[in-house]
């Protein structure tokens, strides 16, 4: 048997990689960049791995590893090719079985075996088959589709074999590595969990179950590789066309003009995900607000409230009710915080959302007591109820949050119309919506694609495209667009005589409270 040698010469940041010693180690990088080879290896000569796990006391080495992706179709297409290779099987042993398939490796003082299973998801089904199993090591093999609790349940199988009796010199370690290409969607668990500069952040006032959920636990490490690409911008900043970036890992097993040639004429946010390293919301249907462009739309830093300036809170309430944290300076919105009740369970409640606002009210804004604070939410909320007796803002009055609704009825084409109008103005070279790039991750999602179109039929065959789709971005979306809607940016739209038009009402400011028990329309 011949003797391999393998490191990492044109990869530092899989090096780095190898060498770490924390027991759980994720690797992002762009396609063909070495991840799978470096967790193969991992596997083979990494911590606790094949050849390094202890001896027992029989003088064998025992271990048992487990490779995980989403579908059997995608482990034989992928990581199990680059295993074969790197370890044929007329040299290290026979893959037997179909699914899962295990390759049971005998040669020297080693006995291994690495199990091959597809976990589609994280249902219950799936997770019963991880209970009562043992492995030495757990491994995830592009783990941007891998849910944070399979990665968990995956985990707690690590460090159970081999027995203490059988080897007492085994550390047991709970090791778990994982692979990765950028996620499809900025609330995937592990840019909230490994908190890198321009990764998403929690909203402000995610409860402390989230904050425990992503924390950064001190024994996992995460490594970001440079992308493959860089772009090259045209005169009016739009991105021409794409150059190599020097400083790639892989180079040289790369196949560049092939590379080049795929950027040339493939989707925008496919090159930045897969060759650029890049986070970027995935996007079905048309977009809703195809104007937005992040580099005059999204502020350069983060975005703080400006003291004495009332806050506007626009609302759309449900049970997965959203709302966005709003200032009116100069004519120019900004926005700074956002609410998503869809993705935190523990907020679908009138009152809970309720409690949610007035603490950003209180942390963020505090002077709204003295300023009045401006809301404006969704008809619905004047007569959905919650119970028998009471609607969402019956229950959001009595909390001290007076909403208004910008009409007797719901008008969706004209809040499209009015967000619209919004995104395509500016005055004096400055943008009239300007977003904080950090407390409003769901909402730039949504603006920046993430919030589609729906198709619906109407005069008989005609189709047009006049919905909003309602998926993880929809309620966030509609709350903004209830707040410009209310705050007037609908009047060039929309011809209404100055004699009736009501302006938006700033809650009163009092000592018995400090907002308005009256509800103004529009």
């Amino acid at each position: 048997m011949s003797v391999h040698h393998y490191d990492f010469q044109y990869a530092p940041t899989l090096q780095a990689a190898f060498e770490c010693t924390k027991p759980v180690k994720i690797v992002q990088g762009p396609v063909e960049s070495g991840k799978t080879v470096w967790l193969c290896l991992e596997i083979y000569a990494g911590e606790n791995g094949i050849c390094t796990i202890p001896r027992g006391t029989d003088g064998i080495r025992r271990s048992r590893h487990l490779v995980i992706r989403s579908t059997e179709g995608e482990l034989e297409r992928g990581i199990m090719r680059t295993w074969r290779d790197l370890f044929p099987e007329e040299i290290y042993g026979d893959i037997q079985g179909s699914m899962p398939a295990i390759h049971k490796m005998k040669f020297l003082d080693v006995e291994a075996e690495v199990e091959f299973f597809a976990f589609e998801d994280d249902s219950e089904k799936v997770l019963k088959k991880l209970r009562s199993t043992e492995y030495t090591t757990v491994n995830f093999n592009e783990g941007q589709f891998t849910q944070h609790r399979l990665f968990l349940a995956g985990r707690q199988r690590a460090g159970r074999f081999p027995r203490r009796i059988d080897c007492p010199s085994y550390n047991r370690k709970k090791i778990c590595r994982m692979d990765m290409n950028a996620p499809r969607t900025n609330d995937h668990w592990v840019p909230l969990t490994r908190k890198f500069p321009n990764d998403p952040q929690l909203p402000p006032g995610a409860s402390a179950d989230d904050h425990r959920k992503y924390r950064k636990p001190d024994d996992w490490e995460f490594f970001m590789q440079p992308g493959v690409v860089l772009p090259v911008f045209d005169v009016d900043g739009s991105i021409k066309t794409f150059e190599i970036n020097p400083e790639a890992e892989n180079l040289p097993y790369q196949q560049v003009e092939e590379i080049l040639a795929m950027c040339a004429t493939g989707d925008i946010d496919d090159i930045k995900r897969d060759y650029m390293n890049l986070l970027v919301i995935a996007k079905s249907g048309t977009p809703r607000y195809p104007d937005f462009k992040k580099t005059w739309h999204v502020a350069k830093e983060r975005l703080r409230p400006v003291k004495g300036v009332p806050p506007i809170i626009g609302y759309d309430p449900s049970l997965n009710g959203g709302a966005t944290f709003w200032q009116k300076i100069n004519n120019q919105w900004r926005g700074y915080f956002e609410m998503n009740a869809r993705t935190q369970p523990n907020l679908r409640s009138a009152r809970k959302q309720g409690d949610y606002m007035l603490d950003v009210l209180k942390t963020h804004f505090p002077w709204y007591t003295e300023s009045g604070v401006v809301l404006w939410g969704d008809p619905y909320g004047d007569w959905a109820s919650t119970d028998e007796t009471e609607t969402y803002y019956t229950i959001l009055g009595e909390m001290g949050l007076q909403f208004r609704t910008p009409a007797k009825k719901d008008n969706p084409h004209l809040r499209h119309e009015t967000g619209k109008k919004l995104l395509a103005a500016g005055e004096y070279g400055s943008p009239r919506l300007l977003i904080c790039p950090v407390g409003m991750p769901t909402f730039l999602a949504a603006i920046d694609g993430g919030a589609v179109m729906q198709t619906v039929k109407r005069d008989g065959d005609m189709v047009m495209e006049s919905k909003l789709k309602k998926n993880n971005h929809a309620d966030v979306m509609e709350s903004a667009e209830y707040a410009w809607w209310g705050g007037g940016e609908n009047y060039s739209i929309v011809e209404t005589p100055a004699a009736d038009r009501t302006p938006p009402k700033i809650a009163a400011r009092s000592s018995r409270s400090p907002f308005s028990r009256v509800r103004a329309r529009a």
